[in-house]
């Protein structure tokens, strides 16, 4: 099946170097999080008042049953999707509905605090080691598409770029005299769609080191690029991230909140914009089944035993998320043997970025050795970006050029 490879190039040095990431461990200020659990415990019980005053009783809000008989047979509202046991109460519904009843908003800020009280603020202090750090377990095959994942804790979802995300991010400290080094690759899953699809438009944005949400934006509303609105911009980066996952007009118009027809025909103009993308997803599932596999550039399969919708959106986005996955692989395994003589260790690996510990007199210059590799690590059709960041905490990384 051609996979020796992979095995031995990548998957078996790969061991060595998570086997070295989870002996050394990534460094908690627990004292910290204990302080934002008693902050978020204020925060929900704010909210329970608030959802409590507004349903007029007194009910259960951890439990679905209790919420379908306020919001659907006392509220009167109605939910859009259905469960084996009833209407559903889930996060799409609640936001749907957000617009009808206050209620529907409170009850999502109250699930988004508990849950980042429970995974992270309580969780995370209690799985501590004594050296004082969080020693994951890295699965190397845990995934289909052959992406890392991590337990017990899982840090591959550390929260960014949502309420309360900071305070955790921030938790993620270093020694003293050391300072933490960011290595994040630049919207691969993007670069390595451009490579496989062949779009000339998409590999002209890369190659000129476009900022692509923005050149998307500029196509697909006919404006300038520099006179692209955020609220523009939101839209293509969905668009982008979303399309070649098999996105439809409905989940678009649910994602950015705007009509089935309007997101129909941002869809039609982006496929008229990029007929390389839209060959790719139209073909390249079609190959797959054929073949009764895909795979990624470096030769990873996933078997394909159907031609049900799922299986088509796992054609397509296998191979770029197989390939994202694999270059950042072969980044560690280059990297690692140079970790030492730099005084730095490669700790986490958090979807397509590294982070580093490194003593501060050295992260300048491991900053250009470790992009050097990272950048290097595969030769496609459009260049590869890292960006490189330094802290002393998680949250807090400012940018190294």
């Amino acid at each position: 099946m051609g996979l020796v490879t992979i095995y031995s190039d990548m998957e078996k040095p790969l061991a060595a170097v998570l086997a070295h990431m989870e002996f050394y461990g990534v460094k908690l200020d627990s004292g910290k999080l204990a302080n934002y659990s008693l902050a978020l415990e204020k925060e929900i019980d704010e909210a329970r008042v608030k959802i409590l005053n507004l349903a007029g009783e007194d009910f259960n809000i951890n439990s679905n049953v209790e919420m379908r008989r306020i919001l659907f047979e006392k509220m009167k509202l109605v939910s859009k999707k259905k469960t084996k046991t009833g209407a559903s109460v889930d996060a799409e519904v609640l936001r749907d509905l957000a617009g009808e009843s206050p209620i529907c908003a409170e009850l999502l800020k109250y699930r988004a605090l508990a849950k980042m009280k429970s995974t992270y603020a309580d969780a995370l202090p209690a799985l501590v080691a004594p050296d004082g750090r969080l020693h994951t377990t890295f699965n190397a095959t845990g995934t289909l598409t052959g992406r890392l994942s991590s337990s017990k804790p899982n840090l591959q979802n550390i929260p960014k770029g949502v309420a309360g995300s900071g305070e955790i991010r921030g938790a993620f400290v270093c020694d003293e005299g050391k300072v933490l080094l960011s290595g994040d690759y630049s919207q691969i899953d993007l670069r390595v769609l451009a490579h496989f699809s062949g779009d000339e438009r998409l590999i002209e944005a890369f190659s000129k080191d476009e900022d692509i949400h923005n050149f998307t934006a500029s196509l697909v509303f006919g404006t300038g690029i520099n006179e692209v609105t955020k609220e523009q911009r939101r839209i293509a980066k969905t668009v982008n991230f979303g399309i070649v996952y098999g996105m439809s007009s409905f989940g678009l118009a649910a994602d950015i909140e705007i009509s089935r027809k309007e997101a129909d025909d941002i869809i039609k103009e982006y496929w008229k914009l990029f007929p390389g993308v839209k060959h790719y997803v139209k073909n390249s599932a079609e190959g797959a089944f054929e073949r009764g596999y895909t795979e990624t550039l470096f030769g990873r399969r996933r078997i394909l035993t159907g031609r049900t919708p799922f299986d088509r959106r796992a054609a397509i986005n296998t191979p770029i998320q197989g390939t994202s996955s694999d270059i950042i692989k072969k980044a560690m395994i280059d990297i690692f043997p140079r970790l030492s003589e730099h005084g730095a260790v490669m700790i986490l690996q958090v979807h397509d970025e590294l982070l580093f510990e490194i003593d501060q007199q050295n992260a300048g210059k491991f900053a250009k050795i470790s992009r050097g590799f990272m950048e290097k690590a595969v030769k496609l059709s459009v260049p590869l970006k890292v960006n490189m960041q330094r802290g002393f905490n998680f949250a807090e990384m400012e940018n190294i050029e």
